[in-house]
């Protein structure tokens, strides 16, 4: 268990009005100690609320599943730590919400999830008083003794990281034993954003044969089926999901980008089209129009449905959001450039294409092949985005050519 004597001061002293870092560990140690596991998976979460919002500052919403969401499409933390933070937020929230019985292998991953939280926020951050290490010593902060697990989570950190050899040498033979879902969603995710789709299925199939069932899991079928092309089951399976999370924004999306892709598919299904848009703008509006990537699909949709008088304003206020972030995160992280290039690929693409909506056409280029060369890695999400762009530019009438050269 930590030795808290060997923490840096900058971590036992850090506090908000309403947090104190020393006293929430002295409490994790406490707890985690006696084999409180509920007490201790909250605690994670309370320190993941913290330090969530004080790295976002005047951008931070009191719904640590937004801050999250802001972190990753402002470009603040990483694909892996994208997922380990979450993993902290549904972890805590099945506790406070008994949502099912916590074990005490859920307190161990979720304290491994913790230390690399803690990593991100005092060492990753891009602060000028950045921490190179967590403890005096330079000895790994260790919240618990299960040395492999931490291993397994530390690989995704890797450069050369293979999805499909780790999914072949560490998951698809450590499943049997005591799968992580989180560890075997993160996996997933990676394999159908890198388009080893096969793998992923296998992966899917064996999770859930093993009983791990979970929202994520659950949205990751949905998304598998639609990167496969196979509409109709992505749309069957996501309606059953959809109906007991139809608040949740991350499955309001993939619903929504199914009936998009069915209309892709079928112009003349209009139907489909329609609840596309409706998906996508209800669900901007419920976010208190901060999701940027519902809002800037609701502007889309409702251009495709001849609707450019909602459409504008829906662009406009989606391209204002992204640069007041972009802006204000500057004055906060000065390292970082003030402009489209310091945050991630999709929130580049939403304002790409917001601009393009506004007819900003030459702002919309540089942006677009600005963002294309930098991931290039990411077809499947760079295809997407030049056919939207297309479809945009036949709805406005507004000249394709050189528009991603």
């Amino acid at each position: 268990m930590i030795n808290k004597d060997d923490l840096r001061p900058e971590i036992v002293e850090f506090a908000t009005p309403t947090f104190s870092m020393g006293s929430e560990l002295d409490e994790l140690i406490r707890v985690h100690r006696v084999g409180a596991v509920h007490s201790t998976v909250l605690i994670c979460g309370r320190i993941l609320h913290a330090l969530a919002a004080e790295a976002l500052g005047q951008l931070a919403s009191p719904v640590v599943f937004t801050n999250l969401m802001s972190l990753y499409r402002l470009n603040l933390v990483s694909s892996p730590t994208h997922y380990w933070l979450n993993a902290i937020r549904r972890t805590a929230n099945e506790a406070r919400h008994i949502h099912r019985r916590l074990e005490i292998s859920d307190a161990q991953w979720t304290l491994l999830y913790t230390e690399k939280c803690l990593e991100w926020f005092f060492c990753k951050l891009p602060r000028t008083n950045a921490l190179e290490t967590l403890t005096s010593s330079g000895d790994p902060l260790c919240l618990t003794e299960t040395e492999s697990e931490r291993r397994l989570i530390a690989a995704f950190d890797a450069k050369d990281f293979d999805p499909v050899a780790f999914a072949e040498e560490q998951l698809l033979a450590a499943i049997s034993e005591d799968p992580d879902t989180t560890l075997l969603s993160a996996v997933i995710e990676e394999l159908i954003n890198h388009g080893n789709l096969e793998t992923a299925d296998r992966v899917l199939q064996l999770a859930e044969s093993r009983g791990c069932f979970n929202l994520r899991i659950a949205q990751l079928r949905g998304l598998y089926w639609r990167r496969s092309h196979k509409l109709p089951q992505a749309r069957d399976h996501m309606r059953l999901v959809f109906e007991k999370y139809a608040n949740d924004e991350e499955t309001v999306g993939i619903m929504a980008a199914i009936w998009k892709g069915l209309w892709i598919a079928n112009e003349k299904d209009r139907d489909s089209l329609k609840k596309a848009h409706r998906l996508y703008f209800e669900g901007w509006k419920n976010s208190g129009k901060g999701n940027t990537y519902l809002g800037i699909n609701a502007a889309t949709t409702a251009l495709w449905l001849q609707h450019s008088d909602e459409a504008k304003p829906i662009a406009s206020s989606v391209q204002q959001k992204i640069l007041n972030s972009i802006s204000t995160l500057h004055a906060s992280y000065p390292s970082r450039p003030n402009s489209f290039e310091s945050i991630g690929m999709w929130e580049q693409l939403s304002l790409a294409e917001a601009e393009l909506i506004l007819e900003n056409v030459e702002v919309a280029r540089k942006i677009y092949c600005s963002t294309f060369e930098r991931f290039a890695q990411h077809q499947s999400g760079i295809d997407g985005a030049k056919n939207q762009a297309k479809k945009i530019c036949e709805k406005l009438n507004l000249p394709l050519e050189h528009l991603f050269d």
